[in-house]
Formats: C-alpha cells, sequence, structure tokens
C-alpha cells in the first residue's frame, strides 16, 4: 500500500488516471501520468467496468467476478497487476504532487534572427498578423557578426556535456544577411571543434496563426493520410504524427510542450536572448544579452517552474497532458 492511500473497513475500489480507447477489436489503456499503454484482456475490462459503475469494495468486486467464472488464482493475479499499473486503487488517495525542476537544463540549440528584414510578403507570416509581439524599432535591421559568435560562444558554454549543438538562422529572410550566416557557420565549425562538440545547422519556418483552421484541418487530414499510408506499410513524412507515436511508443510523459527555453533560447539582432525565435525582440520571455552577461538564469528559471506541468492546475485533470503538456 502506498503512503499516500488511505484504507478503510469499507474501502472501495476506484479508478485512477487512464484513457481507454479500441484498435483492432481490442481494448487499451493509456496511463496518466505514466504515460504506459497496456492491452486489456478480458478480466482486466470486466473489472475495470465494474469499477466504474458500482465502486465495489474488495469482496464485493472478487464476488462479482467469481460469478463470471474467472477462477481465484486469475482474479488475484489480474487485481495485483491493474494494482501494480495503477488503473485501479482500493481505498483513497492523495495525488503526489508534481515535481518541478531543480537542476539546470543544458542548451541545446539556440535560434539567431539574423535580420528583421524580408524582400517577401507571405500572407501567413505572423510578422504581418494582428498577433504580433515582436518590437523591431530602434533595433538593428542585421545582426553583426560579433553579436553572432557572441551567441555561439553562450551556446557552447550553456550546453554543458552535450556533445552536439545546433545553430538555427531565423529572420526576416535569412539570406539577405547571408555573408554574416556562412561566416557564422565557420566560426561555429571553428570554436566546437575546440570544444570537442559537433554543431550542426537549419532554418526554422512558422505558418503563423492567421489561417489556423485551414491549418488544424490540414493537419487532421494529413494525420489520416498517415494512418492509410502505414497500413499499406508505406512510410509518410509526416513528422507531428511520427514524433507523436514516437513518444507514446517510449512512454513519454511531457513537461513543458516545447523546447522554449528549456533547451532552445532566440537571439534578435541586437544580441537580446528570448525563449524563442517567436518571441525575440518581445516584452515577453526576455532572459538576458549575448554579451552583457549571457543568460539571466533566475529569469530562465523562473520561466521553466511556472510553465512546468506540475504548475499547471488547469491541466490537471486532463488525460492528454503527458501528450501535450499544456501546448
Amino acid at each position: 500500500m502506498s503512503a499516500t492511500e488511505v484504507l478503510t473497513p469499507t474501502a472501495r475500489y476506484r479508478l485512477r488516471e487512464f484513457h481507454s480507447f479500441e484498435a483492432l477489436d481490442a481494448r487499451f489503456v493509456y496511463l496518466v501520468p505514466s504515460g504506459a499503454i497496456f492491452a486489456l484482456n478480458k478480466i482486466g475490462g470486466d473489472i475495470i467496468d465494474q469499477i466504474g459503475q458500482a465502486g465495489p469494495t474488495s469482496e464485493e468486486l472478487v464476488e462479482f467476478l467469481l460469478h463470471r467464472g474467472y477462477p481465484p488464482g486469475e482474479i488475484d493475479a489480474a487485481l495485483t497487476e491493474l494494482e501494480h499499473s495503477e488503473v485501479i486503487i482500493c481505498g483513497d488517495f492523495i495525488p503526489a504532487k508534481p515535481v518541478v525542476p531543480v537542476n539546470r537544463f543544458p542548451l541545446q540549440r539556440i535560434v539567431l534572427n539574423i535580420t528583421n528584414q524580408c524582400n517577401l510578403a507571405c500572407t501567413y507570416c505572423y510578422e504581418y498578423s494582428p498577433d504580433k509581439i515582436s518590437k523591431t524599432e530602434g533595433k538593428p535591421k542585421y545582426m553583426p557578426a560579433s553579436v553572432a559568435e557572441a551567441s555561439i560562444n553562450m551556446l557552447i558554454k550553456e550546453s554543458g556535456d552535450r556533445p552536439a549543438i545546433h545553430v538555427t538562422f531565423f529572420g526576416g529572410e535569412t539570406l539577405l544577411n547571408f555573408p554574416m550566416l556562412r561566416s557564422s557557420v565557420e566560426y561555429a565549425k571553428r570554436k566546437c571543434s575546440e570544444a570537442s562538440k559537433q554543431v550542426e545547422f537549419n532554418r526554422l519556418y512558422s505558418i503563423g496563426e492567421i489561417r489556423l483552421g485551414n491549418i488544424l484541418e490540414g493537419f487532421e487530414d494529413l494525420a489520416w493520410e498517415y494512418r492509410d499510408w502505414a497500413i499499406a506499410g508505406r512510410h509518410h513524412g509526416f513528422t507531428n504524427v511520427n514524433d507523436t507515436l514516437k513518444e507514446l511508443h517510449s512512454g513519454i510523459s511531457k513537461a513543458y510542450p516545447c523546447g522554449a527555453g528549456l533547451g532552445l533560447l532566440g537571439v534578435g539582432t541586437a544580441g537580446d536572448i528570448n525563449l524563442c525565435h517567436r518571441f525575440v525582440d518581445s516584452d515577453v520571455g526576455q532572459m538576458g544579452h549575448v554579451q552583457k552577461g549571457g543568460v539571466n538564469h533566475q529569469a530562465r528559471d523562473q520561466f521553466l517552474n511556472t510553465h512546468h506541468i506540475g504548475a499547471r492546475y488547469d491541466c490537471h485533470t486532463c488525460w492528454a497532458r503527458p501528450v501535450c503538456a499544456g501546448g
């Protein structure tokens, strides 16, 4: 019996947190918050159904199962397994308080907004949407090499024991500052070689939120297409579903919806550090300056504590919180 369980002479069985679903004519439960998935056999399904309907005492539940024809040994084994897996519990219980992080998380990626200028006019860009939060007035149009190099130095320093780090170039249109982009790549390669680290590069793309309804409908269509392709044994490149399936298969229980402020930080053209590229040059999520003290760890720790799933009480009754973590 757990230290948080309270048994009484008339203690009754209760269901713990899980989400039940069916697939291929079989019953499954997704356990919260462990993130585990179990297939239910017939006795397991009968136990869950009876507890959900009647909330029986131990004696009442065993009598019900005996009446259904299950032998005592199978009943005992099934109840033990379901209790151990925290699918059911006998008696009242007080959930453990979610744990917020206490150790500093090493940085893995920086997103360099190397320009806030663009020679395009894409209608889906959040830079032109009503929810724009960046304020680039008074900021350099192009990030100078000194800021980019200071950002890379900061990433190497804050990455701890990570063997590989990532530098992402963002904008605006990043190619408008191509000479600095190229010199930054060479600088990062050289500094990482000296630090015995590997470095990778890419660009991020954002579709913004103006046509979010159409985007979500498209995601749903892609998800069903992914399923059809998987059934046919074909590979589908929709990474949103692919990554989610990997997390479910691995039993991952996420504490944050994304890596912003955790393993990732964004840097503006003037060297200001923010949560990510989306918040660069905004009043939200400011976390220091690459040339003036580096990362403000107090601000970063405060953000991680207040945005940890354990501090998001509006999420505590949702079975999907290990998957989205409030995202």
